[in-house]
């Protein structure tokens, strides 16, 4: 199984430094957690990672393959795919169709030979709808596969980006901020599901997330990042108790 390396990465934007020479690794199929107050550049990170930014000086590798100065569609296709903070859909659309648009990014050919209705691309798009179809079982929604996206509820969202991200099966998923906006039975589910798709499917996946009692019962290795920096990398009990975390989240006594 591939591994991400991230190796000396630092982005800057303006004056700002974002990252500031940061190293991470995530593999084995584990579930790894990249934790850290606001601003602490976890998003930059996963940017960078996916093609939306392009650091100023690191390295980013998959495996064999240099990520940074690929296109997003790229990388996707390596086998990275990532849920996003802000959930967007088309309104228009009905949940599985929602879902289907994500095979567009694996093979983004697909939408214009679907358009031409030949009988081969409706045999195509059949076969993206059950694949949608049994991302949206997987995960508990067949039973909302045909309604509207905007009467659901937060958390049934929350669900539906994920299965499309694993729409494009990936050996490597990026989750940012899953349990935001969601209750405490919401976020015991999510875990759950987590921790059950990366058994099932040995996924290796890395996740971004500020929920502390979340990230503790879900991840098995923790990275902090704090103002660009990473300040500490363990198990989660090893980072619970370590001094700069504990500075970086509640401060110092004056």
């Amino acid at each position: 199984m591939s591994e991400l390396s991230v190796s000396g990465l630092t982005l800057k934007f303006g004056g700002v430094t974002a990252l500031d020479d940061v190293d991470l690794t995530a593999g084995d199929g584990a579930i790894t957690a990249l934790v850290g107050p606001n601003g602490a550049g976890k998003s930059s990170l996963f940017n960078c990672i996916t093609g939306l930014y392009r650091p100023q000086a690191g390295r980013i590798h998959y495996g064999e393959h240099a990520l940074i100065g690929l296109k997003p569609s790229r990388v996707a296709r390596l086998g990275i795919a990532r849920t996003f903070q802000n959930i967007a859909f088309v309104p228009a659309l009905s949940v599985v169709e929602n879902v289907m648009l994500a095979a567009a990014v694996t093979d983004p050919v697909m939408p214009w030979r679907s358009a031409l209705r030949w009988p081969s691309e409706r045999r195509g798009e059949r076969a993206i709808r059950d694949r949608a179809m049994a991302q949206l079982e997987r995960l508990g929604l067949g039973a909302v596969a045909q309604d509207d996206v905007d009467g659901l509820s937060f958390g049934t969202r929350k669900r539906i980006e994920l299965a499309r991200a694993l729409m494009a099966d990936p050996t490597l998923l990026l989750v940012d901020e899953p349990a935001g906006g969601l209750n405490e039975a919401e976020v015991a589910e999510l875990g759950e599901l987590l921790r059950t798709l990366n058994a099932e499917s040995g996924t290796t996946i890395l996740l971004v997330e500020h929920h502390m009692g979340f990230v503790m019962s879900t991840a098995h290795r923790v990275v902090v990042l704090d103002g660009g920096r990473r300040i500490a990398d363990g198990t989660p009990a090893e980072v619970s108790h370590d001094p700069a975390v504990i500075r970086a989240y509640l401060g110092t006594a004056a």
